[in-house]
């Protein structure tokens, strides 16, 4: 008589035991089990995430800023379980006869999505960079809540949700010394990149604003301003303008503008404070 083979048996105890530790892993992350009661703080951060987007998520900071006017202020850094370096901020009010749960998940999507996006439409011509965007302003409701939690959100979506209102997007830009290609042609790639954005969303209806960091930093300070850009939020821009004073160019575009004029930097202007960044 043939035996069984043993196979089948030993890959269903092995997937019982990954299975097992997963769960584990969640259920410690969570502080569900082990050690002391956790911060209850964050556990309520953890709870209301929860329940509003169907996932886990970890409460990795908390903190009480002030209490003014009979509110207490909880302030929370959390992320999804699934991706502990998707980071954003979390707020709960707690009023005499309302507590309010504020979070910016959608927002740190939509960021890393657009970062996705905006860093492979500058490209290799760049040379070495690091990029964060940020969708600046926008407004909540049921119709993205129900998009993140089924998987289809898109950060464009923000913008079609804020189509009678102005949405402006922040893109920051820490290169390595210098880009690959001459001052006029990022410049002229910038202002292609703006036009692109204004083409995909004029359809939206959405009256959009871009705003673009650039800095420009020596050798020595690309690293350490790099690990600030790609820290838990929020940006510190205090750090990063302190340690390359004079060395940074801000243009805010108007995109009710097509054309050239709605940089509020000319081409011009770019050359020459470039110019004088090279001379530091």
């Amino acid at each position: 008589m043939k035996k069984k083979s043993k196979t089948p048996i030993i890959a269903i105890a092995l997937c019982a035991v990954v299975l097992a530790f997963a769960a584990l892993s969640v259920l410690i992350l969570t502080g569900k089990i082990g050690g002391e009661r956790r911060d209850p703080d964050k556990e309520r951060f953890e709870t209301f995430l929860r329940e509003k987007y169907g996932e886990e998520f970890v409460c990795l900071e908390t903190s009480k800023p002030s209490k003014a006017d009979h509110v207490m202020i909880i302030l929370g850094i959390c992320a999804p379980v699934r991706d502990m370096s998707l980071t954003f901020e979390t707020e709960i009010d707690i009023k005499p006869n309302e507590t309010q749960n504020i979070d910016h998940y959608p927002t740190a999507i939509a960021n890393r999505q657009l970062t996705k996006e905006f860093t492979e439409r500058l490209g290799d011509d760049w040379g070495e960079f690091t990029a964060n965007c940020e969708v600046l302003k926008y407004y909540h409701d049921s119709e993205i809540v129900e998009k993140v939690r089924s998987g289809t959100f898109d950060w464009q979506d923000l913008a079609a949700l804020n189509n009678k209102s102005r949405v402006l997007c922040g893109f920051t830009v820490l290169v390595n010394g210098s880009t690959n290609i001459s001052d006029e042609d990022e410049w002229n790639a910038l202002q292609e990149i703006a036009a692109e954005y204004r083409s995909e969303l004029v359809k939206l209806g959405a009256d959009l604003g871009l705003m673009f960091d650039l800095y420009f930093a020596p050798d020595g300070l690309y690293e350490e301003c790099a690990a600030k850009i790609n820290a838990p939020p929020p940006l510190d821009f205090e750090f990063i303008e302190e340690k390359l004073d004079g060395r940074d160019i801000h243009i805010l575009v108007n995109m009710k503008f097509p054309d050239e004029s709605a940089f509020t930097q000319s081409v011009g202007a770019y050359v020459k404070a470039k110019e004088e960044i090279n001379e530091q």
